[in-house]
């Protein structure tokens, strides 16, 4: 299998879906496409859309496009909450021998 950003073989259009070489109508792009480099019936090509194999990939079990991107963002937020707690405790430890200088000073 390899990925390619157009269909060459014959028949130019994807195995599941029947998606051919045109332009998005959002985007304007046309590929990628997956060939997978095998032939069916009397030597046609079979490639798959991006949008077939994603949703091959989910029925397996992998990540959408879209859990992905929700996932990062939980990532991030966990992330600067992470960054403020130590934050807080890098503090409280200044703080805590600060207060231990002074008691040991004035005993």
């Amino acid at each position: 299998m390899r990925l390619v950003e157009r269909m060459t073989g014959s028949p130019p259009n994807c195995f599941n879906c029947g998606k051919g070489n045109t332009p998005d109508g959002d985007t304007g792009e046309i590929g990628p496409f997956i060939d997978m480099q095998r032939e069916v019936d009397w030597n046609d090509d079979v490639y798959l859309c991006t949008d077939c194999a994603v949703e091959i990939g989910a029925i397996v079990g992998c990540k959408t496009p879209d859990e992905v991107l929700g996932l990062e963002r939980k990532v991030a937020a966990l992330r600067k909450k992470l960054h403020n707690l130590q934050g807080e405790v890098e503090m409280r430890k200044r703080r805590e021998t600060s207060a231990l200088r002074k008691a040991r000073a004035v005993s």
